[in-house]
């Protein structure tokens, strides 16, 4: 049964309690997103000490960086923290031209090592007859940086529900001098300047967590999925051809209203905070605008559903 949009703007109220996020408040009364404690609390030990030790770091010391990938996917609530499920490499988008001097300073602050990256090593080129060893240098247009970490993380050092989560893995466990191993992959990629309308920015406690929109992330799975020249593409097309199964999608579509709903009920608050009236009535219209596309998308949905299942 099609729903009305006032029946979809309270489905969407609802669902908010069901977000990964909750409304925080900050010291000059602006609104702000908190991600939950709970949502934190599902993370693995492995994962829970790549989080905490490098990316909210990170994504504190250069406000470039963009978190995308699953962990975002996940962070966002459109995937979910398994406990037997390795977080995999952190992935990381730019709002900016990536430099050398970011480069240098994210490698030797957190003693980072360079993975498959070309600059300091040596290439041979030829002048004339007389080979020449010259070091490569960086390249700003490189598509890939890739470096890595490992982490040592004392046991006892981990909050109760990790704790939790790792005990059973060992039998003999030493809680006193016990060190959790973790290895961390960054991979940044360069393919293109994330847009800031494609962020969606979000706290916990204290740190600025810059999420890239899921349909960027979506895409970039879909593009991979459509492509047969790399190996993982028949997994991210089992990945796409999940996640566009009618409940699922319907699902995806639905956090994603109630998601945009928060989104914009923080930023028309702030208007308000900051008493620009132009800017409150340009806010109301893109919010009524999103909220009839979202309504509109969902219904069509609904109706496609239907008419597969009426006609075979």
């Amino acid at each position: 049964m099609t729903m009305s949009p006032n029946e979809m703007i309270e489905e969407s109220k609802t669902k908010l309690n069901e977000l990964n996020f909750k409304f925080g408040l900050n010291e000059d009364g602006t609104l702000r997103m908190d991600l939950k404690d709970s949502i934190v609390g599902m993370m693995d030990a492995n994962t829970y000490s790549i989080f905490d030790t490098l990316v909210l770091p990170i994504l504190g010391l250069n406000k470039k960086f963009v978190l995308t990938g699953s962990l975002s996917l996940k962070l966002l609530g459109f995937e979910k923290f398994k406990e037997d499920e390795k977080i995999g490499d952190i992935d990381l988008g730019l709002l900016d031209k990536f430099t050398e001097e970011d480069y240098d300073t994210l490698r030797n602050f957190f003693n980072l090592y360079e993975v498959n990256n070309d600059r300091g090593q040596y290439m041979t080129d030829t002048v004339g007859q007389v080979s020449v060893e010259k070091i490569k240098k960086f390249d700003p247009n490189q598509r890939l940086w890739q470096v890595s970490k490992d982490i040592e993380t004392p046991f006892k050092d981990l909050p109760p529900a990790q704790q939790e989560l790792y005990r059973p893995l060992w039998s003999n466990l030493d809680e006193n001098d016990h060190i959790v191993h973790s290895y961390a992959k960054i991979d940044i990629f360069n393919d293109e300047i994330i847009r800031p309308r494609d962020i969606i920015t979000v706290s916990y406690k204290g740190f600025e967590i810059r999420l890239v929109h899921p349909s960027v992330t979506y895409s970039y799975r879909m593009r991979y999925a459509l492509d047969v020249r790399g190996n993982n593409g028949f997994k991210y097309w089992e990945r796409m051809n999940n996640l566009m199964k009618h409940e699922n999608a319907k699902e995806y579509y639905k956090t994603l209203r109630a998601l945009q709903y928060m989104i914009m009920r923080t930023k028309e608050h702030n208007c308000h905070i900051e008493g620009d009236k132009g800017k409150i009535a340009r806010l109301r219209g893109i919010i009524l605008d999103r909220e009839m596309s979202a309504d509109n998308f969902i219904n069509r949905l609904d109706e496609q559903y239907k008419n597969n299942l009426t006609h075979g």
